[in-house]
């Protein structure tokens, strides 16, 4: 996997251990990862990190453009991500809640029409839902198994 290019520190925010703790964390992966994960990470290093403080950082992250919040249809938390690309789009394991990022954005290759053409798009979220190799080989595995 290649190496995401890390944005750079946001302009007039104060470099505490807590937000450096959880920037580390941001920068070690390319999938986003949601607050409570980010959590169990930094409270296996130290037992002093609240998971309302790591919301707080990923918000002010957020304010200042570095990082960007999803909210995926079939999940129930946000997820949160470098903003290395600001069109980042996802594929999600319906059953292990896996995140894998998409190459280039469908959007942009052919944009939809809106019915009556009176609409003006200022975003767009895509995702795909399915299944990662590993948990489809475990469904054509067992057809009868629950996922």
């Amino acid at each position: 996997m290649k190496k995401i290019k890390t944005p750079p520190w946001p302009k007039g925010m104060k470099r505490t251990p807590q937000r450096l703790a959880v920037w580390h964390e941001l920068t070690e992966t390319r999938s986003p990862r949601s607050a409570q994960e980010i959590y169990e990470k930094l409270r296996d290093i130290d037992s002093g990190y609240c998971l309302s403080t790591v919301y707080r950082i990923l918000e002010a992250f957020e304010k200042h453009g570095v990082v960007m919040c999803n909210r995926p249809a079939d999940r129930r938390t946000a997820i949160f991500a470098l903003t290395t690309e600001p069109n980042s789009h996802y594929a999600i394991c319906m059953q292990c809640n896996s995140i894998l990022p998409i190459d280039g954005c469908p959007y942009e290759l052919q944009p939809p029409q809106v019915s009556d053409g009176n609409f003006h798009v200022t975003g767009h979220r895509f995702e795909l839902l399915g299944y990662c190799d590993d948990c489809f080989k475990k469904k054509v595995a067992d057809p009868d198994a629950i996922y």
